[in-house]
């Protein structure tokens, strides 16, 4: 009985294709390439709410009051 579950754990399987090989390479680099972006997401994420967190916490500043513009004098014809 030993020698059949040693034979399923350590049985050698037949060597994998070229479409297997790249179709696995394939998916490692896509799902390295997500783990990379949600990695990213939640920096930017945790950054966002702490600028927002920062900006509701700080006074509104009350913009300048803007000057009246001078009226350009015309020059009358005599």
């Amino acid at each position: 009985m030993a020698s059949k579950k040693a034979e399923a754990l350590f049985k050698v399987t037949a060597s994998q294709t070229l479409w297997d090989r790249t179709n696995d390479a394939a998916r490692e680099i896509i799902s390295s390439e997500i783990s990379q972006r949600d990695a990213n997401s939640k920096r930017l994420r945790r950054l966002r709410l702490a600028r927002d967190a920062e900006a509701a916490a700080a006074p509104l500043e009350q913009p300048a009051a803007k000057r009246p513009r001078k009226k350009k004098a015309c020059a009358q014809a005599a």
